[in-house]
């Protein structure tokens, strides 16, 4: 039997991959109406996007006879950037100086990968969750960690790095204030984070800042209810955000468009939910693409 050689063997990075996929999709009054075939190539776009690879789908819609507009594709391509939750361009043909031009704008992929520390089983979840119900400080460690600039160097001087370490706390604490805890928990938070990148000593930090409870309230008061807004159920979530009928950034109010961080596919990927809309918009207004380059 034949051994196939599989993307996950595949050096792709800065390479440009033509990847056929199938985006045939059902469509209703000019929108996506099952997007099931675009999560299924998905997986094999985030895989070479990841692994720092140019991605370019090609695809056809329907069975024109010619050029046709009416079979373009360029409908689908804020579903496809929707489900994705990246920018999607758009070339106009597939061939030639514009197909040429449109995949020479392209640029890699920036991503910010996050990890997660110290929740490792069920014990660790209710371990962590009982302080914070409490309204004690965690002595668990629970953080979600980040290094942007590793990803994206333009983010610090050159020769240093950022990083931003989420850690689940109390709204409110039991018998102190945030204002006492605040740097004091910082410390213990950067000390517990040197576990796991011991460079991180007292004389490599240029400088850091903590953000509480209090004042992420204090400049965004819709978070007094919970730093999502409110409680999230689970047809709320991903593509679905914020709810099932406003999750295509269109409302029911002509001209009024939603491209903020409550949009797919969240703030964990911004700019990309405002991207996202801006496809949305120019589909409905017909309107030239110009952070496409093409």
């Amino acid at each position: 039997m034949s051994n196939f050689r599989t993307l996950d063997q595949a050096d792709v990075k800065n390479k440009r991959v033509l990847v056929r996929v199938d985006l045939n999709v059902p469509m209703e009054n000019g929108r996506v109406a099952d997007d099931t075939r675009i999560r299924a190539a998905v997986p094999t776009i985030r895989e070479i996007a990841d692994k720092g690879g140019k991605a370019i789908l090609l695809s056809h819609f329907g069975r024109p006879k010619g050029r046709d507009e009416s079979q373009s594709l360029a409908p689908i391509v804020p579903s496809v950037a929707k489900v994705l939750g990246k920018p999607v361009a758009f070339a106009k043909d597939c061939i030639g100086a514009e197909a040429e031009k449109a995949i020479a704008a392209m640029k890699q992929c920036k991503g910010i990968v996050r990890y997660g520390i110290g929740l490792e089983s069920v014990a660790d979840h209710e371990a962590l969750w009982g302080e914070v119900r409490s309204g004690e400080l965690p002595t668990r460690v629970a953080m979600f960690v980040s290094f942007p600039s590793v990803h994206d160097p333009s983010q610090a001087v050159p020769g240093h790095h950022t990083a931003l370490i989420w850690q689940v706390v109390p709204r409110h604490l039991r018998g102190r204030d945030w204002k006492n805890e605040r740097q004091g928990y910082m410390a213990t938070c950067i000390d517990r984070l040197r576990r796991y990148v011991p460079n991180l000593s007292h004389e490599n930090i240029m400088g850091a800042t903590a953000m509480t409870p209090d004042d992420m309230v204090a400049k965004w008061t819709n978070l007094a209810v919970g730093l999502f807004g409110g409680r999230n159920a689970g047809g709320q979530l991903g593509a679905f955000r914020p709810l099932p009928e406003l999750a295509g950034y269109r409302t029911p109010i002509p001209g009024l468009y939603l491209a903020g961080a409550s949009m797919p596919p969240g703030a964990g990927l911004s700019p990309a939910p405002a991207m996202a809309c801006a496809e949305v918009l120019a589909t409905d207004l017909k309107a030239k693409r110009w952070w496409a380059k093409h």
